[in-house]
């Protein structure tokens, strides 16, 4: 562009200025919708960030202090001990300089505890195995006597005697003991006493000092093969010399734990948080302290975050499919609407060419009214969504960056567009074989195009198929459900003219003008519907088609999800209620035969090995089969013979391993042989082992009664581990349970499951992130019906003047627009439903709902109301449309329209 054209250029730009002001009543809805769009792409990624960092904190405190960072040291033999409470606090203080940044960032501050090993003594009660506890941090109410000191005796003695230190009881276990204030435990052999010197309650028995102080609180209970109940005593740091010097420092575990700071997680630091953990567990160089050996860091937040990683990770795969079919709908409809303000003024953009502008200025005009519309619409999205935190950074805001190009990109296309087909010098061939080359050739660009998008469409499919959901940006698979569409669309184009012109041939015969000029116009003639504004003849179409597609595949993904919910609490609980980790006295309590309740009990075996050689470790559940469905091929498999194999259910990735090795497990105190009786996935079938997620190991399922009978026991002299309840007395049992102090046992309903499963942020997250998805994209279809409507209105406007002409009433003017436009929209919407429902069959099985809804297999279920929806805001924003033109036409002079055309 030479110096005066660009001058002339710049010079002519106050035109756009007066062109839009012109037309203020377009340009304010084009930039109306343009932030309306971006909002919703700007949103719906923040919303999902704040689900995903709400589920993991959720899944974080489901469970519990074991998610905490733990840091064990065990003392050094020969530490100096001249002042025994720095000891402790030397080994915290390496813990907390040493723990990773990010880990220690979202970590509180370290609370330590000494336990020495269990020493031997012996009670009025019966003898006991008594650890010395030093918990620094533990708040006591003194009951009875006071709080123990120095002993007098606390001197080494001459004649290597023992020697004496004075700890504190609990008010539980001194009952338990039968000692009180002044008595003495001897421990050890003799070679120390422990002086009683007073009673304590805890001022907050919840409070995290106490989770690694052992039985401080109350003795523990009698473990299986064991002779010695065990119990703890406190020990004060006047006392902790002596002991640590008689036992040994090196008998001494140290733990300082890190609780977990829910409300400092978040899900965008989960992946930095997993290496720390795992750097810190292979390589505690940095924990290290030369009072103590090699620490352990010992936590299952790794795991947490394993397994919250897996779910986040299909979560977000759904949101990128939906926000990509967001920004697409609206990215067609902000087409649509550009095109029709484009159409407005296309005569005054053919005057400016015919005058000698070029087409670089045009489009420069054009950029100079898009470009700060565009601008003044992404900032106004932009600071709605400042209150939540936005707007959103990096991958997650593309689609908002791509709907605003499109804002700012369509004028200035399209102007250029009418600009360079305006006085262009084309003619046309005026031999017969030439023309038939031209169009030949046209329609092999538009068969090349229709096979790119149909080809493109069954790779994302099969893509979709075999990788299942990307979280991180696999185009292909996000697109999949816009390709679907734009696939049916073509189906629709090709099929539409032939059925419309059926259409035009049967009004050919009727009687009534009208029918036969809203079909001609339906059919393709110069001013009908496939030649909006001089747009693509499928941007009307496609944009309704893939609006009405994604809110069928949304409603039924939300659908899905919260009708496998339901079905993943029946899976996880295994029955109307669960009893895990259950005493002798709750186990005895639960499995108290009722005539209303049936009861099954299982034992939990953790990290066995399976077939010896294989390296693998399993889980083996011993389990009453006959109380689960499931699991009839146990029940029906028969006793075993004492020594003999036992009947199993194996895990499928166990299923090779059995079939090159001999399969057997460690059970109780042998290794027991096994028969395998079938295969079965536990995560999609249950029982479950616990109610937090699926296993993470194998699983080997065998009957309780065979595994006894191989063994030689008793069913009942297996250990429990947790107990179902079913039958209409289920409630009532549970109740009774809780009633008698089931504190010792958690206590799960199917109920109390499914609420907790349909509260879960992140899949309440996503479900929400659908439907609302759903609503954004019927009010895109009410907006592509209304834009549609406005860019044939003024053709159809001269039409009816001409109609008019020969008699036909001004009432007319309504049936023309809806027959002329209900056919084509009726068309699109019944091929976006189509592929709506066709995207959610061909995908349902790639997107691992499963995962979000919290197990189970989920099945299909596409619901009734996002059709009623499609079709309902459809029709009323066509008739609506119809009823706004006929009344806009009302002081229409037939005379001005017939002079101007």
């Amino acid at each position: 562009m030479t110096a005066r054209a660009l001058r002339a250029t710049v010079q002519a730009l106050p035109v756009a200025a007066h062109r839009a002001r012109r037309h203020a009543g377009f340009v304010a809805a084009y930039g109306a919708l343009t932030a309306v769009v971006a909002l919703g792409a700007l949103a719906a990624p923040l919303a999902l960030t704040r689900a995903a960092d709400d589920g993991l904190r959720a899944a974080v405190a489901a469970a519990g202090r074991d998610a905490d960072v733990v840091v064990r040291y065990v003392g050094r033999e020969g530490t100096d001990l001249r002042h025994p409470e720095s000891f402790v606090e030397s080994l915290t203080a390496a813990a907390d300089g040493g723990l990773p940044p990010a880990l220690r960032a979202v970590t509180g501050d370290p609370v330590s505890v000494l336990r020495t090993a269990g020493l031997n003594t012996l009670t009025p009660a019966g003898p006991y195995s008594l650890r010395l506890v030093h918990a620094p941090d533990a708040a006591v109410t003194w009951v009875a006597g006071g709080a123990p000191g120095t002993p007098d005796d606390g001197a080494a003695p001459d004649d290597g005697g023992s020697r004496a230190v004075e700890v504190g009881l609990s008010a539980a276990t001194a009952e338990a003991m039968g000692v009180g204030p002044g008595d003495m435990l001897t421990l050890s052999s003799e070679v120390l006493t422990a002086r009683v010197a007073g009673v304590f309650e805890p001022v907050a028995a919840d409070d995290l000092a106490w989770t690694d102080a052992g039985d401080l609180l109350a003795p523990g209970p009698l473990r299986e093969g064991a002779s010695l109940r065990p119990a703890s005593a406190l020990l004060p740091a006047e006392s902790l010399g002596t002991a640590l010097e008689v036992l040994a420092s090196g008998s001494a575990t140290i733990q300082v734990r890190f609780p977990l700071d829910e409300a400092a997680l978040r899900a965008d630091d989960a992946t930095t948080l997993r290496s720390d953990l795992v750097r810190a567990a292979t390589t505690p160089d940095a924990l290290a302290s030369t009072t103590a050996g090699t620490p352990m860091v010992e936590t299952v937040l790794d795991g947490v975050l394993d397994a919250y990683a897996a779910r986040l990770a299909v979560a977000r795969g759904q949101a990128a499919t939906v926000l990509t079919g967001l920004a697409a709908a609206g990215g067609l409809v902000l087409f649509l609407a550009a095109s029709l303000l484009v159409a407005r003024r296309r005569q005054v953009l053919e005057l400016e060419r015919a005058r000698g502008a070029s087409v670089a200025s045009v489009a420069l005009r054009a950029a100079a009214e898009s470009v700060p519309l565009t601008v003044l619409a992404a900032v106004a999205a932009v600071a709605a969504t400042l209150p939540s935190g936005g707007p959103p950074s990096g991958p997650e805001a593309l689609p908002a960056v791509a709907v605003l190009a499109v804002a700012a990109g369509a004028p200035v296309v399209l102007a250029a567009r009418v600009a360079a087909s305006s006085w262009a010098g084309r003619r046309v061939a005026a031999n017969r074989r030439d023309r038939e080359r031209d169009a030949r050739a046209r329609r092999t660009w538009r068969t090349s195009a229709e096979a790119t998008v149909v080809g493109l469409a069954a790779a994302a499919v099969a893509a979709a198929l075999f990788r299942g959901v990307v979280p991180d940006g696999d185009p292909l698979v996000a697109a999949a459900p816009i390709l679907l569409a734009g696939a049916c669309t073509v189906v629709v184009l090709r099929v539409l003219p032939l059925l419309l012109g059926v259409a035009e041939r049967a009004a050919s015969r009727g009687r009534g003008l009208v029918p036969l000029v809203a079909a001609s116009r339906a059919a393709g003639g110069r001013t009908g519907v496939r030649g909006v504004s001089g747009a693509s003849a499928a941007a009307p179409v496609l944009a309704l088609t893939i609006t009405a597609a994604l809110t069928v595949s949304c409603a039924a993904a939300a659908a899905t999800v919260q009708q496998a919910q339901k079905g993943a609490a029946a899976v996880v609980v295994g029955a109307a209620a669960r009893v895990d980790g259950p005493d002798e006295d709750l186990a005895a309590l639960a499995l108290t035969p009722r005539p209303d309740v049936t009861t099954a009990a299982g034992t939990v075996l953790p990290r066995r090995t399976f077939a010896r050689g294989s390296g693998l470790k399993t889980t083996v559940l011993v389990v009453d089969a006959a109380a689960f469905p499931q699991l009839t091929a146990l029940a029906d498999a028969g006793l075993p013979a004492l020594g003999g194999p036992v009947p199993a259910l194996l895990d499928p990735r166990l299923e090779r391993t059995a079939r090159l090795l001999e399969p057997d497990v460690w059970a109780l105190d042998s290794t027991v042989p096994l028969v395998v009786a079938g295969v079965l996935d536990l995560a999609a079938t249950g029982p479950h082992l616990d109610v937090t997620g699926p296993p993470t190991v194998p699983v080997v399922v065998v009957d309780r009664a065979a595994l006894a009978a191989s063994l030689g026991l008793a069913p009942g002299d297996l250990p429990v581990d947790v107990v179902w309840l079913d039958g209409p007395g289920a409630q009532a049992a549970v109740e009774e349970l809780r009633d008698a102090g089931a504190s010792s046992g958690t206590v799960t309903t199917r109920e109390e499951r499914a609420t907790g499963l349909r509260t879960d942020p992140l899949a309440v997250g996503l479900v929400t992130l659908y439907l609302l998805a759903a609503g954004m994209l019927a009010a895109l279809a009410v907006a592509a019906v209304a834009l549609t409507v406005l860019a044939t209105a003024p053709e159809r406007t001269r039409v009816l003047a001409v109609l008019r002409t020969l008699g036909t009433p001004r009432a007319a003017g309504r049936a023309l627009t809806a027959a002329e436009l209900a056919p084509v929209l009726a068309a699109a919407v019944a091929a976006g439903l189509a592929s709506g429902v066709l995207v959610a069959v061909l995908l349902t099985s790639a997107q691992d709902l499963g995962s979000l809804a919290g197990g189970g297999d989920p099945a299909l279920l596409v619901p009734w109301w996002p059709f009623a929806l499609v079709v309902g805001v459809t029709a009323a924003a066509l008739a609506a449309a119809v009823a706004a033109e006929a009344r806009s036409r009302r002081h229409v002079r037939i005379g001005d329209v017939l002079r101007t055309w």
